[in-house]
């Protein structure tokens, strides 16, 4: 009855030892060189994001639009041409 309410009892640590799966060096590192260089291209792509939307806001601010809206574009989607 204890069995079903409690469980087996475990055995020691020390009698049961699982061996861990073997590593393989090589494919690690390589794992890990395709993983840089994905961030790599990331940040590249992030870091040009970053260039565009610093180059608008100096654009805007010398336009002295503050609300980021493009004054060329103003009315442009009711327009049907």
């Amino acid at each position: 009855m204890f069995k079903k309410l409690f469980g087996k009892p475990k055995q020691s640590a020390a009698t049961e030892v699982k061996p861990h799966g073997q590593t393989n060096a090589m494919a690690t590192i390589e794992r890990l060189n395709e993983t840089l260089e994905m961030l790599e291209k990331r940040e590249a792509l992030l870091q040009k994001k970053m260039a565009e939307e610093i180059r608008k806001a100096k654009e805007y601010t010398k336009m002295k639009n503050k609300r980021g809206k493009p004054l060329t574009d103003r009315g442009a989607a009711f327009r049907a041409d």
